[in-house]
């Protein structure tokens, strides 16, 4: 029995061979993308998850205040706090991390191997206990206990050590070179590559005992400082925990307000490292966290692709029901039981869903590498293979299969014998069932591509737009320690000597990376404000081309009578000239209506008197997907680690490397291109609009395979009508205008329904950005042009079909 129902299914599979194919190609395209969905909604939503006793493990963060008003949520503090956390016994444990980017140099049999790392930090040497990093070769269990010990993952180690064993790169050492520091950093351990879903983004750890050694010009005691201070930012802290105390976050902001003096106004809360990747959303974090709108786009996805694949596997089974109505009925006169036709019923199912899954499997197979490498390595195919998974997606088909058993028998056991005989079987509204399953797959098309369109427009706006100022012909250097001020100016005017460089300027930091935050004090009340602010050298404002639309630019010595006497004994930062300049946006924060307003107004920086000499046109200082914001920029000749290198025209690397030896010969460039620094605030941006057009690709094929087996199914029901029409002298023409009426209008009804939907979520996520497009006129022709074409191909194909078959064979098709 089971074998003549295996010949019947293939015998009805080729009647109707192109929708068969067309509908299980549809099923097969639905699942991958099912597979690829599933593994990324994995990956993304498990993050750092593989540390033991991830559930405990927490990271304190920040939240810079201006009375009383969080201003910014940092996920650094203080290096301070973690000596206060020793005092709640619910608190186990507790690491630092303080970034700190410098030149590694190796010499490896006589060739110099150096690179500049910007993912270096120094960490307690509590780290590897706290969290699960896979050791390769070297000390496991406390690799940063010793003064100078480095621990490194394996592809550090081995570009520093090619061609060397990892066991042999144990105890060898290279130099790290700093701002402060040169240090002989001794390799302990060698990791493997950190995992793509950890939040953590680091290429080597250092003991946190070397910070101790730092010398300034200052001769600063960096032990008592690294250990004590609650205003010096950038530490990282981390905590286990087995419940966090209640009072704790009240406590550490009191601690650092009596420490500080009021200075620094905080409030701290703390993130369990599963939730940083999906939920954080705070200034100076290791990368860009989960894109919330991807997600919810990626749910709504998924939901679209489960609608239609249930909807196309039922259109399959009505299919199969119509052609094989006749021997139904034969069925039914010979006695055929309930049971019969459920087994019949069952095969059908195995043996469609079997094909489905074996063509979903070479799908996979063939282009899972193509769609990681597209969507950057956020997928992991091998999640489909975890037992519970496994288990759930069996569980699954099982009951997919046996309910569309259930209700094939059902259905079945209800027709009249005599109607099935006849071979009319009609099912109940089944051209309206049709024409509604046409409609909604119109209706993602239109919802998907009218997003993806818009997606698409506002990530090219976001990389082709400036940031207020031109950034393609600046290159940033960082200055080494040696860099003196009479160097600083022998080497500006060493460059300048080259036709290609228009100028170069010093600072302490630049536009593309994270600018400091500091209260000034300024009006008669002596309110505090919190502007973002930026230590310069004179040339800054004429390097960035920047537009000063009150007052002055900086000159080369300003140099304030009053100013100097008020300010003796106090911060100079190794300059007399205590004059600052701020954007638009700083005016607006401290009270002022016009630029003009604001110039000869004094505020106090750092204890000094500061006078405001000129307002620069507003620009941004990271990404266009921030808000301006207020800056101040200040007058600084010391401690001044980036060095700004303007071009006439293109970069000329060159150039720089023959000015820069002249005056700096034993010193190495490290240099980076600016425009490189801000498209890395874009990453997350690349990473959402890649995965929205694959996504939106297959689901365009899932509905086009769709659409192509629906439309031909539909046009077959009405193929006696059409023949009838051609042999009463209907042309070409008269049969192509019929079907696009009868299809365009199930168009135009979808595009509706599907742009009312669309149109809100995207203006929403638009709102995310501070820079942004308008959407008009192009968004909404795009997709109902594409869907109108789409339609046109299948009706043309199928009007040429129909007026090519023979009269006869036309009028007796069923």
């Amino acid at each position: 029995m089971i074998r003549n129902y295996i010949k019947i299914y293939f015998r009805n599979f080729r009647r109707r061979f192109a929708n068969n194919i067309f509908l299980i190609l549809g099923l097969s395209v639905s699942f991958a993308s099912m597979v690829f969905l599933i593994s990324f909604i994995f990956f993304e939503t498990h993050y750092d998850s593989f540390h033991k006793n991830s559930a405990r493990l927490y990271r304190l963060e920040m939240n810079i205040k201006n009375n009383g008003q969080v201003i910014s949520s940092n996920a650094s503090t203080f290096p301070g706090v973690r000596t206060l956390l020793k005092d709640y016994p619910s608190i186990s444990q507790s690491i630092r991390m303080k970034r700190k980017p410098g030149m590694i140099t190796n010499n490896q049999s006589g060739k110099i191997i150096q690179n500049f790392e910007t993912k270096l930090y120094y960490t307690d040497e509590g780290f590897f206990e706290l969290f699960t990093f896979s050791t390769l070769v070297g000390d496991a269990v406390n690799p940063l206990s010793e003064l100078n010990s480095l621990v490194v993952t394996k592809s550090f180690a081995s570009k520093y050590f090619p061609d060397i064993p990892l066991t042999e790169v144990i105890g060898r050492t290279v130099t790290k070179k700093g701002n402060l520091e040169d240090e002989l950093l001794y390799i302990t351990a060698i990791i493997e590559d950190l995992p793509q879903n950890s939040h953590f983004d680091f290429d080597g750890l250092i003991s946190y005992k070397s910070i101790y050694q730092w010398r300034d010009s200052d001769n600063s005691d960096y032990k008592t400082i690294s250990e004590t201070n609650m205003g010096w930012p950038g530490f990282y802290t981390y905590f286990f925990a087995d419940e966090i105390p209640h009072n704790l976050y009240e406590d550490l902001s009191k601690e650092v307000y009596e420490q500080t003096k009021g200075r620094h106004e905080v409030s701290f809360y703390s993130q369990n490292i599963r939730d940083i990747h999906l939920k954080s959303n705070v200034l100076g974090d290791f990368k860009p966290g989960a894109n919330s709108d991807l997600l919810f786009y990626l749910k709504i996805t998924a939901s679209f692709i489960i609608s239609i694949t249930l909807l196309n596997y039922i259109n399959l089974f009505i299919s199969k029901l119509r052609d094989s109505s006749k021997e139904l009925g034969v069925r039914l006169v010979v006695g055929s039981t309930r049971l019969h036709l459920f087994v019949k019923s069952l095969i059908d199912s195995v043996i469609t869903l079997t094909l489905t899954l074996i063509l979903t499997t070479i799908i996979v197979a063939s282009s899972g590498q193509i769609v990681e490498q597209m969507i950057d390595n956020s997928i992991d195919l091998t999640i489909m293979t975890q037992s519970e998974l496994l288990k759930s997606i069996i569980l699954g088909l099982i009951a997919w299969i046996f309910l569309s058993s259930l209700i094939s028998t059902w259905i079945v056991s209800k027709f009249k014998i005599s109607q099935v005989l006849a071979g009319n079987l009609k099912i109940n509204s089944q051209k309206h069932w049709r024409t509604a399953l046409l409609g909604i797959n119109y209706l993602i098309a239109a919802s998907l591509i009218f997003c993806t369109t818009i997606a698409a427009r506002q990530y090219f706006f976001l990389t082709v737009s400036d940031l207020g100022f031109e950034s393609s012909n600046l290159l940033i250097v960082k200055a080494p320690k040696s860099l003196t001020n009479s160097k600083k100016e022998s080497l500006r005017n060493e460059l300048l000597n080259y036709p290609s460089i228009s100028e170069v300027t010093y600072s302490v930091t630049h536009p593309g990376a994270n600018h400091r935050e500091q209260a000034v004090i300024f009006g008669e009340n002596r309110n505090k404000y919190f502007l973002n602010i930026n230590g310069v050298n004179f040339s800054f404002i004429k390097a960035y081309d920047l537009q000063i639309v009150a007052g002055n630019s900086f000159e080369k010595e300003n140099i304030i009578a009053d100013l100097i006497d008020f300010n003796r004994g106090r911060i100079n930062l190794g300059t007399e000239d205590h004059t600052v300049i701020v954007n638009e946006k700083a005016v607006e924060v401290l009270g002022f209506s016009k630029p003009e307003e604001i110039i000869g107004k004094d505020l106090f920086l750092f204890g000094a008197k500061k006078r405001i000499i000129g307002v620069v046109k507003d620009f941004h200082l990271i990404s266009l997907k921030q808000s301006v914001e207020p800056l101040l920029l200040y007058r600084q000749e010391v401690s001044l680690s980036n060095i700004t290198i303007s071009f006439n025209n293109e970069i000329d690397v060159e150039n720089l490397k023959a000015g820069w030896n002249t005056i700096l010969p034993n010193e190495s460039l490290e240099y980076y291109a600016l425009s490189d620094i801000i498209n890395q605030n874009y990453k997350e941006d690349r990473r959402f609009i890649k995965i929205v057009m694959l996504f939106t690709f297959l689901m365009f094929i899932i509905c086009l395979v769709s659409l192509w087996a629906l439309t031909s199914y539909n046009f077959q029901n009405k193929i006696k009508e059409l023949t009838v029409r051609s042999i009463y002298g209907a042309g070409f023409v008269h049969l192509l205008i019929l079907l696009i009426k009868q299809t365009f209008l199930v168009i135009i009804i979808s595009f509706t329904i599907g742009i009312l939907i669309a149109f809100p979520l995207m203006q929403d996520w638009l709102a995310n950005y501070s820079s942004r497009i308008e959407i008009n006129i192009l968004d909404f022709i795009i997709p109902l042009l594409i869907m109108l074409s789409t339609a046109s191909v299948a009706i043309l194909l199928y009007s040429i079909r129909i007026k090519s078959l023979n009269p006869t064979s036309n009028l007796h098709a069923q």
